[in-house]
């Protein structure tokens, strides 16, 4: 017989699996914590004071390509139960309808243009199924795209081409630049 009875091994050994999770999953739960906290927005510029907690952050989507997804996400005041949990993403690349009424292509060019950063290829036409399906240009470290016909709610006015450049982004890949 070894050091310990088998009449006592089996407890023992269940009490350090117990005890090992109890660790691991405050540990978890500890990082999970720090992560929430760092991510908390408190404040916005020209915000007024709010009551209810945001949070914005990046989510990894592909580690590989260094791809991730913005996030920003407000808790509910109150009914929390019966709200539908909303979390607003945006990918790498930043999009807009070309007739979008609501933030205007003129606007975001100017704010893009404030912004200074290097332009690593300039405006060009994109194709879907050999028409013009927008316009894009490429800054260092952000890609900006417009959906020609399209409005604030890109995938309600040109369904097809919001899931091109959906998939393109996914599969890291360019939009198409001449017609095929």
């Amino acid at each position: 017989m070894g050091v310990f009875s088998s009449s006592l091994f089996l407890p023992l050994l269940l009490f350090f699996c117990y005890y090992s999770s109890i660790i691991e999953s405050s540990e978890t739960d500890n990082d999970f914590v720090k992560q929430q906290e760092a991510d908390r927005v408190f404040s916005l510029p020209g915000q007024p004071p709010v009551k209810f907690k945001q949070y914005a952050g990046y989510v990894t989507v592909n580690d590989t390509h260094g791809r991730a997804l913005f996030y920003w996400f407000f808790e509910a005041t109150h009914d929390v139960a019966t709200k539908p949990l909303v979390l607003w993403l945006n990918g790498g690349e930043c999009l807009t309808g070309d007739t979008d009424g609501r933030v205007p292509v003129t606007s975001t060019r100017y704010t893009l243009n404030k912004l200074g950063l290097k332009t690593v290829h300039e405006w060009s036409p994109w194709y879907h199924h050999k028409q013009v399906g927008g316009w894009t240009i490429i800054y260092e470290g952000l890609t900006f795209v417009t959906i020609r016909g399209a409005g604030h709610e890109v995938p309600t006015f040109a369904p097809g081409q919001a899931l091109q450049l959906l998939a393109q982004f996914l599969a890291d890949q360019d939009l198409p630049s001449a017609a095929f």
